[in-house]
């Protein structure tokens, strides 16, 4: 299917946006953040520890190490950058609500951007991408300003 990667990130949204929402509710019960993180990361590590067991994702570790380009860095730093920004949404959505805060978060993208130019020296933009990064930032300004 060429256009998979499509639906998957639809329905990454989808899965997000259900997570958000519910999110919400549970830390207006009075669930503490640092809480519901570790119920949250808990889960994921064991899913994807028996995921990489199953796939032998293990066995490239060696791999990855002996290629000396920096890679362990790379995933030091954006483990490190996830666990944060998991934290800092979880933060806004206890402080604000799932919906405005997720209409922030949204401007990730431009982050992407720059990083990966500032990084990587990548950049990966048309027309089509550069007028919905436009519309976005417009949402976000809007929001921001009357929300």
């Amino acid at each position: 299917m060429p256009h998979l990667w499509f639906f998957a990130a639809l329905a990454a949204a989808a899965l997000w946006g259900y997570s958000y929402a519910t999110t919400g509710r549970i830390l207006e019960s009075g669930m503490p953040i640092s809480l519901w993180l570790l119920a949250y990361t808990g889960t994921a590590s064991i899913i994807y520890l028996f995921m990489s067991l199953h796939d032998g994702a293990f066995g490239s570790i060696r791999t990855v190490m002996r290629a000396g380009n920096g890679v362990w860095f790379w995933v030091i730093t954006s483990v490190f950058a996830a666990v944060v920004a998991n934290f800092l949404i979880t933060y806004s959505i206890s402080q604000k609500n799932a919906t405005i805060a997720s209409l922030i978060e949204i401007s990730y993208p431009f982050f992407t951007l720059l990083f990966a130019w500032l990084l990587f020296r990548e950049v990966h933009l048309t027309w089509a991408t550069m007028s919905g990064a436009v519309l976005v930032l417009a949402g976000i300004g809007l929001i921001y300003l009357k929300g």
